[in-house]
């Protein structure tokens, strides 16, 4: 069962490293990410690769996650 297991990491792995590599244009273009929050002031945030924004935002989430797992 942990071969088969090991299996199916390495292939989901595999995958999202061809999906990435496959996209190195996309996931390498500076993005500035714009928050309005319906007031006079506009804030922009500096322009990062979107592959940090996407992790930024992933581990996030995760910590949210977490943080409502273990106050249950």
């Amino acid at each position: 069962m942990k071969k088969a297991t090991l299996i199916i990491w390495a292939i989901i792995f595999g995958v999202i490293a061809l999906l990435i590599f496959q996209n190195q244009a996309f996931f390498l273009a500076n993005q500035s990410l714009r928050i309005n929050l319906g007031v006079m002031v506009e804030y922009h945030t500096p322009e990062l690769p979107l592959a940090i924004m996407v992790l930024l935002f992933l581990n996030t989430g995760i910590i949210i996650g977490y943080l409502v797992m273990i106050s249950a």
